[in-house]
């Protein structure tokens, strides 16, 4: 796989934030990024 198709990092979380759909929200997901702190990123 291309280099620039490879996730940089993973994270971990115990659900993802959905509507009432089911659909993910990926703008919610992207602000829980900022709530980690750095020793819980795994490469």
């Amino acid at each position: 796989m291309a280099r620039y198709k490879r996730p940089r990092q993973f994270r971990f979380v115990a659900e993802l934030p959905k509507n009432s759909y089911g659909k993910v929200l990926k703008t919610e997901l992207r602000g829980l990024i900022g709530r980690f702190p750095d020793d819980s990123i795994h490469h």
